[in-house]
C-alpha cells in the first residue's frame, strides 16, 4: 500500500502502524514541484486498493480536487456521505494567505 500524506481511518479501525485495510480518506498534498500527470499513478492505485475517497490539495494555486473516480474534479469542500462530513477549504485558504503575509 502506497503511504499517503494524509489517511483518514474509520474510528472503528483498530489502530496499526502499518494499515492492512484501505482507510476510508487519502489526502495528497502538491508541492509546488509535483506535475498533475504523474500523480495520475498514485491516485489510480489509491482507488484499486479500495479507498473510497481520494482528494488532492493543491495549496500554491489554492485549489482542491475530487479524485475518487476517474478525473480530478475540483471542489470547494471536501465531502463524505457517510457518516456526514463536510470540510470547507474557505478556512486552509485564509490560513495559507495568513501564514504567506
Amino acid at each position: 500500500m502506497r503511504v499517503a500524506d494524509v489517511a483518514v481511518l474509520r474510528v472503528e479501525e483498530p489502530y496499526k502502524a502499518v494499515l492492512t485495510r484501505p482507510p476510508l480518506v487519502v489526502v495528497e498534498i502538491l508541492s509546488p514541484e509535483d506535475r498533475v500527470n504523474r500523480y495520475e499513478r498514485r491516485l489510480g492505485d489509491y482507488r484499486k486498493l479500495g479507498v473510497l475517497h481520494v482528494w488532492v490539495i493543491d495549496p500554491q494555486h489554492r485549489g482542491a480536487f475530487d479524485c475518487s473516480l476517474d478525473g480530478w474534479r475540483p471542489v470547494d469542500a471536501l465531502v463524505i456521505a457517510a457518516p456526514a462530513v463536510t470540510l470547507p477549504l474557505e478556512p486552509l485558504w485564509k490560513k495559507l494567505e495568513a501564514l504567506h503575509s
